[in-house]
């Protein structure tokens, strides 16, 4: 299975609110391939949105 079929599969299966975007930079990805990688997941609008900042700021009650 693609990396992005087990995202997909994640949103439809468990809790998207408890999904954050990382990364492993300055080992692997930059941040801007990070945020390219997440744009191009086969995942609805709204968990991208969760995915890249909704729910940390709901985490940081700051949303």
């Amino acid at each position: 299975m693609h990396f992005g079929e087990e995202v997909a599969k994640v949103e439809k299966e468990t809790v998207p609110d408890k999904i954050f975007m990382g990364s492993d930079y300055p080992a692997g990805q930059t941040p801007q391939e990070a945020l390219e990688a997440v744009k191009s997941l086969p995942v609805s609008e709204e968990f991208r949105r969760k995915i890249m900042g909704d729910n940390a700021a709901s985490l940081l009650g700051i949303a």
